[in-house]
């Protein structure tokens, strides 16, 4: 079978009979254990097979023919030595990228389950293929998790005991017609608690599954309980009075007329061995409880698995949490229910994306998938992407034999709702604001306020937590963090607009997290430097929508304090977000030192004028001494004159008015500091910088930055170039990149590899220059889409490229670089007396090369450079 495709096939499963942990820790047994891998998998591909996934100590193959599959299946158990039990079935499944999904794989599985080790197992699928072979019939079986019988015949004629299948089940489990899909380490894991105590409450979402699962682990564990296992409904019960009696009804006991019914059923389940499966009882939660506790303090041998969306809180109660479907499950649930209801859908790669998406924006919940899968005959999964923003008029449908609020996801989300407070509720709206993460204060400034105290939402959140309407996550700093679904968020802001709350609620989000993201923006040099970095990554979903909002109503101040400086690691993003404000903003009608300070951030924006524009603007905003902002990150306007002339006559006022930045929060006070150096070095004042050195040092330390440590080292290396001590340069940039730990991720490190680049081009010739030298800068600058650097890197590259001999494609980079300037940047000392150095071209060259078709041939160099020599 291809990759994406659909056919018959049959699959051998394979596993070691017994645990093998103990055999880990012996070298022989460890020794046999690999040596049992290489037997089956020869024997698999001698006879035409494919062994397609290692399930621990198992092996999954696939082939095309039965009579091969069992032929590489009684070869591989004669050269075996460890006890391995096989089984084999024949069926159709679904091929795609290089495994294999559908309800064939489960039962090939199940067979192989019900054997013993030496022991070869066929299906009766599999045993209609098969002629030359002496086949037992073992008879009719129950195999786990399926809900038909199966025919198992044995390869040979050896003796071995009973097969480990299922009794006939005691209870009124249903039975259900559709595959379990996924899960399977949820169903192992709950399966254990089983075994371990006595109560175990599943708990979840609505729709997340905890219902099909319950009643998969009951049937798994069914053996262990020889008076059965029995579900208890409770949706249908609306009063607390009527729980006893739905019990009594689940277990098929009478309840008496009059006295005791709690009792009754008690004495009746004294002396019993069964599981109660306790269905939806979020809404009856304290009779629920009340009858769980008496249950379980009366009968010893009973065992009760509850599903809930919150817990009974009650004493020896195990709460199982029910997540979302991991990616590649969602999807396989979707496709095998779409293919239920259109058995000829035809998935190509556009649609096999769109199903993807679909599962993630759905947010992993099978109730959201099968209702989606069930719009299939209607609808291509394309289509379904497209119209998510109507999610609750799409998601409606499904078998008939739902229960009635799992026939739309709206209803699914009403029943939880409804069980809600009237503040649980107004504070669950207005927490759908947060597109992403937040923590409880966070939650306390924007939920707080008209009619909900910031006390009420201290009491509130828990409680949404223990109703499963909100997820409770650990940040990377430790603390606790709460986040919605997506279909949650968009339940609730449906709510929020109806109410005519959603602009409020905005504005307060929009408020905080101007307030949260300018605070730590000040702490990006710092002692926790990697953790407020990693907090400002977490909060950009939360800036790209407070941003919106600031844009909408034209709150420049906000959007500007919505947009951190310096956290590189989202560096592109933060540009991104400083071109749509600054656009926004020049139509809005933004103060002037507003527009300064953003022209001044972005690259992209300096890039559309000229260096003698830029200049301009930074001599306007020194010499009009603009206040200095205490709560947020300003940028000082010395980062104009980086690459600006600066003449000597003016360099004693420009160095003054860094005494005007001294009371500025400590990290801007170092960027003023480490940008009017970097000034000094790019026009010529080698010495004048040499000096402040020892300052911007200090202040380095003071902050107990290793970042700040990194752009002093930079400037180190700026000097040595300026000076063409290149080794001395090449040991400064070698430093900055010592923290990139071969990942180049932002602007400094990709400046720093140029720059190294450079001077170990122009450095000491026994200096080898490697293919990864050449390639990585490139694609970090792709990556991160860094073009205020892209002449650092023509120059650089056609340095190293004259180093190493290819003069021809050295010139081509120059020469593109020229064609590329706009801001007469190659004349500068910076780049044109580096040429000139090397004796490559110092003006411009006519040139038709795109940067694509130079860098393709770049990276033939380097790969030639890579390969070794004989």
């Amino acid at each position: 079978m291809s990759d994406n495709s659909t056919g018959t096939v049959t699959f051998l499963f394979t596993d070691i009979e017994g645990s093998t942990e103990r055999w880990q820790r012996d070298e022989l047994m460890s020794a046999a254990l690999a040596a049992h891998d290489r037997t089956i998998r020869a024997a698999v591909e001698r006879h035409g097979g494919i062994v397609f996934k290692h399930t621990g100590d198992g092996v999954c193959a696939v082939f095309v023919s039965a009579p091969s599959a069992v032929a590489a299946a009684v070869e591989a158990q004669a050269g075996l030595e460890l006890p391995v039990r096989m089984g084999l079935h024949t069926g159709e499944a679904e091929s795609r990228d290089g495994d294999y999904f559908g309800p064939t794989l489960n039962r090939a599985a199940r067979v192989m389950d019900a054997g013993h080790g030496g022991q070869v197992l066929v299906s009766s699928a599999t045993a209609g293929l098969v002629r030359d072979r002496e086949l037992v019939d073992l008879g009719e079986h129950r195999l786990k998790g399926l809900e038909t019988v199966e025919q198992i015949l044995q390869v040979g004629v050896g003796e071995f005991p009973v097969l480990r299948t299922l009794r006939p089940v005691v209870g009124n489990l249903p039975v259900e017609l559709s595959t379990f899909v996924g899960r399977m380490d949820e169903l192992k894991s709950l399966v254990e608690e089983l075994e371990a105590h006595r109560l175990v409450t599943l708990i979840g979402v609505g729709g997340t599954g905890k219902t099909r699962l319950s009643i998969e682990a009951a049937g798994t564990v069914s053996e262990s309980f020889p008076d059965g296992c029995w579900m208890v409904e409770l949706a249908v019960v609306s009063v607390p009075e009527a729980v006893p009696f739905a019990f009594c009804s689940g277990l098929g006991i009478t309840a008496p007329s009059d006295g005791d019914v709690m009792g009754h059923l008690a004495a009746r389940l004294r002396d019993k061995r069964l599981l109660i499966v306790l269905d939806n009882c979020e809404h009856l939660l304290a009779a629920s409880a009340d009858a769980v506790e008496h249950i379980i303090a009366s009968c010893p041998g009973v065992v009760v698995l509850v599903t809930s969306r919150e817990p009974l809180m009650i004493r020896g109660e195990r709460l199982v949490p029910v997540p979302s479907l991991l990616p590649e499950e969602a999807e396989r649930l979707f496709l095998e229910r779409a293919r239920d209801e259109a058995p000829d859908l035809v998935i190509d790669d556009e649609q096999a994306r769109a199903i993807a998406e679909l599962c993630e924006r759905l947010d992993g919940l099978p109730l959201a998938l099968e209702l989606a899968a069930s719009r299939v005959r209607a609808f291509t999964p394309i289509e379904l992407v497209t119209n998510l923003e109507e999610r609750f008029r799409m998601l409606v449908g499904g078998r008939r034999s739902r229960m009635e609020r799992h026939q739309t996801m709206r209803g699914t989300l009403d029943w939880s709702y409804e069980l809600c407070s009237e503040v649980e509720q107004t504070v669950f709206d207005r927490l759908s604001v947060f597109p992403a993460g937040f923590d409880l204060s966070a939650a306390r400034a924007v939920a707080g306020g008209d009619g909900v105290s910031e006390f009420d939402v201290l009491d509130v959140v828990p409680q949404l937590v223990d109703r499963s309407l909100l997820q409770r996550t650990v940040a990377s700093d430790g603390t606790t963090r709460y986040r919605m679904l997506e279909t949650m968020r968009a339940y609730g802001r449906e709510h929020l607009q109806h109410q005519g709350a959603s602009d409020t609620t905005r504005a307060r989000h929009a408020a905080h997290i101007a307030t949260t993201i300018s605070a730590l923006a000040l702490r990006t040099l710092g002692p926790d430097e990697q953790q407020v970095l990693q907090r400002l990554d977490e909060y950009l979903p939360d800036g790209l929508v407070a941003l919106d909002w600031c844009i909408d109503h034209q709150e420049w101040e906000n959007g500007l304090r919505c947009i951190p400086s310096l956290s590189v690691t989202i560096e592109r993003e933060l540009n991104a977000m400083l071109v749509r404000l600054h656009d926004a903003a020049r139509v809005g009608g933004i103060a002037a030192d507003l527009l300064d300070e953003l022209e001044a951030r972005d690259p992209r924006l300096t890039l559309a004028e000229s260096l003698e524009q830029a200049m301009d603007r930074g001599w306007r905003t020194i010499r009009e001494r603009r206040p200095i902002p205490s709560d947020r990150f300003a940028l000082p306007p010395h980062f104009a004159f980086m690459d600006g002339g600066l003449a000597a006559a003016d360099v004693e006022e420009y160095l003054d008015s860094l005494d005007h930045w001294v009371t500025a929060p400590p990290v801007v006070r170092f960027v003023a500091e480490w940008a009017a150096i970097r000034t000094l070095i790019h026009n010529g004042h080698v010495e004048l910088a040499e000096q402040r050195l020892s300052h911007i040092t200090t202040l380095a330390t003071e902050l107990q930055s290793a970042r700040a440590a990194r752009f002093v080292d930079e400037l180190h290396g700026a000097i040595a170039r300026t000076r063409r001590e290149w080794a001395d340069a090449a040991h400064w940039y070698g430093k900055v990149l010592e923290a990139a730990d071969g990942e180049l991720g932002n602007w400094l490190d990709l400046a720093a590899a140029w720059h190294l680049l450079a001077a170990r081009s122009l450095g000491p010739g026994d200096v080898e220059i490697g293919g990864d030298d050449l390639r990585d800068p490139w694609r970090c600058y792709h990556r991160e889409q860094l073009d205020v650097l892209r002449w650092h890197g023509a120059v650089s590259t056609a340095l190293a490229l004259h180093r190493l001999g290819q003069t021809g494609l050295a010139d081509r980079f120059v020469a593109w670089a020229y064609q590329s300037d706009t801001i007469d940047i190659m004349a500068s000392a910076n780049f044109g007396g580096l040429l000139e150095i090397a004796g490559l071209p110092t003006a411009e060259a006519a040139a038709d090369d795109d940067l694509d078709a130079l860098l393709a041939e770049l990276f033939e160099v380097a790969d030639e450079l890579d390969r070794p020599t004989t």
